[in-house]
């Protein structure tokens, strides 16, 4: 899942996007492997229809260097 400067993003996985990978994000094996999220759930969660768990946001938060706290 591709994301750009014009997708609406509006949970704390996009904004996390927004601000970490100003030119898009398309994932990929290894992204996935990384984070141990599988493709159907990031894409759920890029689009806010459901919550991250505190260890999927650790993870993503580590992968993009962005301080947890500002999503928590």
């Amino acid at each position: 899942m591709k994301t750009t400067e014009n997708q609406k993003t509006d949970g704390s996985i996009g904004l996390i996007l927004q601000s970490k990978a100003k030119h898009g994000f398309l994932p990929s094996t290894g992204f996935y492997n990384t984070v141990g999220i599988r493709r159907k759930r990031w894409g759920q969660l890029v689009r806010n229809q459901v919550s991250p768990t505190l260890d999927e946001l650790k993870s993503i938060c580590s992968y993009f260097e962005a301080d947890i706290k500002e999503f928590i």
